[in-house]
C-alpha cells in the first residue's frame, strides 16, 4: 500500500524546527514575497520593476530548493533530494526570464487569469491561517519564500498578472509539485496540500488557456 514516510504530525513538527532554526530568513522570506506580489499588483512595466519581482520569486525557489527540501525535508522523504534540485531549476528560470530581453510586464488584476492569480497569491501569503484553521500553530506554518506549498502556490499566482502570459517552459516544475502536493494531500488526509495541488493546476490551466484567442477576448473583458 503507498505511504509516506512521515505523519502530518511529523511534517509539522520539523516545520517548527526548521522555522525557529532559520527564524530571521523564514521572516525575510514572507516580507519579500508581500513585497514581490504588492510590486506585481502595481503594474510595473519598468525592466527594474520586473527584474526585481522574478529575482524575489527566483530567491524563494533557491532557498527552498536548497535550505528546505535538500537539507530539511531529506530527514524524512528519500525524494527530497529530487524535489529540492528542481526547485533550484525553477530559481534558475524564473531568474533568467527576469533579466532576459523581452516586453513582459505585470498589470492590476483583470480578467478570469487576473483574478484567480490575485486570489492565489493571496491565498500563499495568508497560508498560515489555514495552517491554523487544521490546528495548528503559527510556529509550525510553512512560510512563502521559504516553504514549498506556499512558494509554489504564491509564483503561480504572481505569474497570471505578467502580460504577456508567462512562456511554457515555466510550467512544468510547478505542476509536478502539483502532483506531489496532491498525492501528499490524498496519503496524508490533508485539504490543505489537496487545494494546493489544484490551485496550481488551475493556474497552469489558465496560462495555457490564455494562449487561445477565444480566453484571450475574454480576459480583456
Amino acid at each position: 500500500m503507498l505511504s509516506l514516510p512521515y505523519s502530518s504530525e511529523v511534517y509539522f513538527a520539523l516545520m517548527a524546527d526548521y522555522n525557529a532554526r532559520w527564524l530571521p530568513a523564514v521572516a525575510a522570506g514572507a516580507a519579500l514575497s508581500l513585497a514581490a506580489v504588492v510590486l506585481a499588483l502595481s503594474g510595473v512595466g519598468a525592466r527594474s520593476g520586473v527584474r526585481a519581482v522574478f529575482g524575489l520569486l527566483g530567491a524563494g525557489w533557491a532557498w527552498t530548493g536548497a535550505l528546505h527540501q535538500l537539507d530539511h525535508m531529506a530527514e524524512l522523504d528519500f525524494l527530497a533530494p529530487v524535489y529540492g534540485w528542481a526547485f533550484l531549476l525553477q530559481a534558475v528560470l524564473l531568474l533568467w526570464l527576469g533579466v532576459a530581453p523581452g516586453g513582459m510586464r505585470f498589470g492590476r488584476p483583470r480578467g478570469v487569469a487576473g483574478w484567480t492569480g490575485a486570489g492565489l497569491a493571496a491565498a500563499a501569503l495568508l497560508y498560515p491561517v489555514a495552517v491554523a484553521a487544521q490546528g495548528y500553530t503559527w510556529r509550525e506554518a510553512p512560510l512563502a519564500g521559504t516553504a514549498s506549498d506556499p512558494t509554489v502556490l504564491l509564483t503561480c499566482g504572481i505569474l497570471l498578472l505578467a502580460r504577456p502570459g508567462p512562456p511554457l517552459w515555466l510550467l512544468p516544475v510547478p505542476l509536478a509539485w502539483a502532483g506531489v502536493a496532491g498525492v501528499g494531500g490524498y496519503l496524508l488526509s490533508s485539504p490543505l496540500d489537496g487545494a494546493v495541488a489544484a490551485g496550481v493546476t488551475l493556474a497552469c490551466a489558465l496560462v495555457v488557456a490564455a494562449r487561445t484567442p477565444w480566453f484571450a477576448g475574454r480576459s480583456r473583458s
